[in-house]
Formats: C-alpha cells, sequence, structure tokens
C-alpha cells in the first residue's frame, strides 16, 4: 500500500490528467451557468492554467523538453476527442451509426494493412515497424477535420456526422494495432502472443473503452438534467 500511494504522489502527470478531466466536466456542465457571466471559455481554461503553474500551486512544470512536448500533443489529442464527443447526435441504434461503423470496422483496417503492406514490401520495412506505421498513420486527425465536422447539434447532414464520429472514434481501434506492432518488435514469433493479443488488447480493450465511454455518457446526462432542476428559468420577453 506504501508503494502505491508513493508513485501515486510522485506521477503528477496522472494527477494532471485528472485535474483537466474534471475541469472538462465543470466546464460542460456549468455551461448553462458561464454563458451568463462576462467570461470565456479560454479564460476560464488560462485562469486554471496559471493557478496549476509555478506561479500557483506549482502542479504543472513548463520544460521545454521532449518529455513535455509528448505529455502536451496527448492533451490536445484528448481535448480533440473530447470535443468530437460533444458534437454527436445521434441516438445509440446501430442503424443510426451506420456510416461511421464502415469507416472505422471496414476502411480503417484496410488502410492500417495497406499502407503496411506498402511499408513492408515497397519501403522493405519489417513487419512490426510497417504495421505499427500504418496504425498511426491511418486515424484521421479529428483537429484537422474540424472544418468539416458537425458545429450544430441539429445538423442532420450525414457526411459530416461520420467525419465526426470517425475522428471521435477511430484511436479506439487504431491503438490495438498500435500494441500488434510493438509486440512484434519485440517477438517476431507471432504465435506467442497472439491470443493474448486478441483477448486484451483487441476484445477487451475495445468492449471496455465503449463501455465506459457509454456509462460515463449516461452518467453525465443524468447530471445535467439534474443541473436542469436547479437553474432558473429563462424568461423570455414578450413582444
Amino acid at each position: 500500500m506504501p508503494s502505491v500511494l508513493i508513485w501515486v504522489f510522485v506521477d503528477i502527470y496522472i494527477l494532471d490528467l485528472l485535474v483537466l478531466g474534471i475541469l472538462l466536466l465543470a466546464v460542460s456542465l456549468g455551461s448553462g451557468w458561464i454563458e451568463r457571466l462576462p467570461l470565456s471559455y479560454a479564460l476560464i481554461y488560462l485562469l486554471v492554467g496559471i493557478l496549476l503553474s509555478p506561479y500557483g500551486l506549482n502542479l504543472i512544470q513548463l520544460r521545454p523538453e521532449a518529455d513535455f512536448l509528448q505529455r502536451s500533443t496527448e492533451l490536445v489529442v484528448l481535448i480533440s476527442l473530447f470535443s468530437c464527443g460533444l458534437k454527436m447526435n445521434r441516438p445509440l441504434n446501430p442503424w443510426a451509426w451506420n456510416s461511421t461503423g464502415r469507416l472505422i470496422g471496414l476502411l480503417m483496417p484496410i488502410s492500417i494493412f495497406a499502407t503496411a503492406g506498402i511499408g513492408h514490401w515497397v519501403l522493405r520495412l519489417e513487419w512490426g515497424v510497417a504495421i505499427l506505421l500504418g496504425a498511426i498513420l491511418a486515424p484521421t486527425d479529428p483537429v484537422l477535420a474540424s472544418e468539416v465536422q458537425l458545429d450544430d447539434p441539429q445538423d442532420k447532414d450525414e457526411l459530416r456526422f461520420g467525419l465526426t464520429s470517425e475522428g471521435g472514434l477511430n484511436d479506439a481501434l487504431a491503438f490495438p494495432f498500435v500494441y500488434f506492432g510493438l509486440h512484434w518488435l519485440e517477438n517476431d514469433q507471432w504465435q506467442t502472443w497472439f491470443v493474448s493479443w486478441v483477448l486484451v488488447d483487441l476484445l477487451w480493450a475495445i468492449a471496455a473503452g465503449l463501455f465506459m465511454g457509454v456509462a460515463i455518457a449516461k452518467l453525465l446526462g443524468w447530471l445535467e438534467q439534474w443541473l436542469q432542476s436547479y437553474r432558473p428559468v429563462e424568461i423570455v420577453p414578450s413582444g
């Protein structure tokens, strides 16, 4: 137990992720109140950043080194994926996510293996490196594709919905293939770890991610309705 506590306090990056997640949820759930204040979302994030920086609680250390760049890019990806999730405007029915399923379940694996094949047979890369390259390049970038994504909850355009939902979910399917490439780099005798990869990195990881995504979304929906009951009713002026 002491070693676990020490690890938790030492690994400040995990604490940073926790604070970031709480901040995003708080801003999302409190958007009804924030819109009434003379504050922008960017200003709120800036103030929280200053509070956590060396000028405040000193929880975030800004150092221009490779580790900082790695962590900062991870945070940007988390924020962009969170933004994609907030734009989803479809019920959890298979027919409503048909375009998303085709993009992620069919086209992206084809792109991964096609890129891996080119990397192996054309660029003469080892299979592990080639599959890792395909898994990295296949997912679309939700930040770069933001101009063609949904920007209105009432927007029913199938193309924009497909790109938005695919941009928010594609990493979930790409990561198992990233681990596949890493396993191959460690041990090219794939027969020894293939079953473990299918059970843990593919089936369990995707199923757990889907379950947690749906469960958290349901919980946040319930919290939103609960908070709505405590918000004052907007009075629309007549005439």
